[in-house]
C-alpha cells in the first residue's frame, strides 16, 4: 500500500483506506476521498508543496500532510491531460 502523497504525477491510483478522524475525515470524503474512488495525481509542487489531483471532473489541491492519510493503490499511469471516469470516481 501506499499513501496519496507517494503517488508520482501522471499515475491513478484507487482509494483503500482514509486514516483520519473528525473534521479532516469529514472534509477528504466531501472532496471525493472516499474508499474505492479512483484519483489521478496531476503534479506535485515543489519543497513540500501541495499535491493536485483530479476526481472524476474534478481538481483539488491537497496538503501532503492531508494526502498522507489517504492510502490507495496504484493502477497504469495515463497520459497528460487525462481525466478520470465519473464513473470510476463514483464508485464506492
Amino acid at each position: 500500500m501506499h499513501s496519496l502523497d507517494s503517488i508520482d504525477p501522471g499515475h491513478c491510483a484507487v482509494v483503500t483506506q482514509v486514516h483520519a478522524h473528525g473534521a479532516l475525515l469529514h472534509r477528504l470524503a466531501a472532496l471525493g476521498l472516499r474508499e474505492g474512488n479512483t484519483v489521478y495525481v496531476v503534479r506535485r509542487a515543489h519543497l513540500g508543496g501541495p499535491i493536485q489531483v483530479r476526481i472524476g471532473t474534478t481538481e483539488l489541491f491537497l496538503r501532503r500532510s492531508d494526502a498522507r492519510h489517504v492510502d490507495v493503490r496504484r493502477l497504469q499511469a495515463l497520459g497528460p491531460g487525462a481525466a478520470v471516469s465519473p464513473a470510476h470516481a463514483t464508485q464506492g
